[in-house]
């Protein structure tokens, strides 16, 4: 997919418009080349064939038009993307998301950090209640061990350690959670996330807007 990064900075603002393009890149379905010089046109370019995108100012004029077994779409753009840079995308595919916490939280954890990522309002990139806290306060739900939660979150390419740390200290803040000491047979004592009354009793689909109200956003 070759794009102006601006292009793809407006797909990644919204969480599950970007989740849903990370699942094609993860798959090899998919690269993301960026444009070193404007186009004129967008070009959709198959392996056999494509299409032109035209802006469509008349009525009942298409707003594509095919270019078939023309060669020549192919070759006018092979040099293009050669000199193209590739663009990272960071938002991770709600599959990443589901298998890391499966692995290191179980399958309850991961089931409710998926249905959290699609609870209204729509994660844009300035929500408060970003994908990290609701990942975070789906854990809290289950009263996960703080490591376990930590390392999916890392796994699932949602932030690191430090970050989380940030996140843990503004739900503790809030009241939202607190933590309990877990004994070991070996070693230290482990810490358990636990969701506090408002937290732990709210439906659901409810819990971003509790999560948002107690931290004054």
């Amino acid at each position: 997919m070759l794009a102006d990064a601006r292009v793809f900075d407006a797909v990644a603002e919204r969480f599950h418009d970007a989740s849903r393009l990370a699942a094609l890149v993860e798959a090899d379905r998919v690269t993301l080349v960026t444009l070193t010089a404007p186009q004129p046109n967008p070009v959709l370019a198959g392996a056999d064939g494509g299409c032109v995108l035209v802006e469509n100012t008349v009525e009942d004029e298409p707003s594509r038009y095919r270019v078939g077994d023309d060669a020549t779409l192919r070759g006018r753009y092979e040099r293009v993307v050669e000199a193209a840079e590739p663009w990272r995308l960071r938002t991770p595919s709600r599959h990443r998301v589901y298998g890391a916490f499966h692995e290191r939280c179980e399958e309850p954890v991961a089931g409710d950090v998926i249905r959290l990522l699609d609870a209204d309002p729509e994660l844009t990139a300035d929500d408060s209640v970003s994908p990290r806290v609701r990942a975070y306060v789906a854990g809290a739900r289950h009263g996960a061990l703080d490591r376990s939660l930590r390392r999916a979150c890392e796994d699932a390419g949602l932030g690191s350690p430090s970050t989380f740390t940030r996140i843990k200290r503004r739900l503790l803040d809030a009241g939202l959670v607190d933590t309990d000491r877990v004994p070991q047979p070996v070693g230290r004592p482990r810490e358990r996330i636990v969701a506090g009354e408002a937290l732990s009793t709210a439906p659901i689909d409810e819990v971003p807007g509790v999560v948002a109200e107690a931290l004054g956003r």
